[in-house]
C-alpha cells in the first residue's frame, strides 16, 4: 500500500483551516510527519488491528493478490461550520492495475470549544478514524 496522493497543500506536516476559499494554518500545530505518509501509517494499523487481511507498504515484499491507492481529497478543519473534514478515496486494483472497485470516504467532525491546535488536531483524528474503519470493512468485504 502506497502513500495516499495528495495536493500540495495536503503533503505536508501543517493543520489546515480552510474558511470559504481562503486556506490558513493553526498557529503553532503540526503533525509528526507528512499528512500522506501518517495516514499510509494509521491505514496499515487499523487494517492490522481489525481484519483478517495482511498488508504492507508499496516496497514491501509481501506477495499481493490485490492492491490499494488512495487519494487524500481533504484533510482539514471547515472554519466556517466548526468542524473537521477528512475525505479519502480509495481504489481496491489487481496487480496488473484493473480498478475492482472504488469508493469516496467521508467524516465530518465537530471541533470542541475554539479552533486551537488541541482541539483541531483531536476532532481531524476522529475523523480519520471514523474513515479509516470504514475503508478497512469496505475492503474486507
Amino acid at each position: 500500500m502506497g502513500e495516499p496522493a495528495a495536493v500540495q497543500v495536503l503533503n505536508g506536516d501543517r493543520v489546515i483551516v480552510k474558511d470559504g476559499s481562503a486556506i490558513s494554518f493553526v498557529g503553532g500545530a503540526q503533525w509528526a510527519d507528512r499528512l500522506p505518509a501518517l495516514i499510509q501509517t494509521r491505514l496499515i494499523e487499523t487494517f492490522e488491528n481489525g481484519s483478517r487481511l495482511s498488508v504492507g507498504r508499496a516496497n514491501s515484499s509481501l506477495n499481493a493478490q490485490y492492491l490499494l491507492s488512495s487519494e487524500l481529497r481533504a484533510f482539514q478543519i471547515e472554519a466556517a461550520r466548526g468542524t473537521a473534514l477528512v475525505e479519502i478515496t480509495a481504489r481496491l486494483l489487481t496487480t496488473s492495475g484493473q480498478v475492482l472497485a472504488a469508493r469516496v470516504f467521508k467524516a465530518e467532525v465537530p471541533v470542541a470549544g475554539a479552533i486551537n491546535g488541541a482541539s483541531a488536531t483531536r476532532a481531524l483524528n476522529d475523523a480519520l478514524q471514523q474513515v479509516l474503519v470504514e475503508i478497512v470493512r469496505w475492503a474486507s468485504s
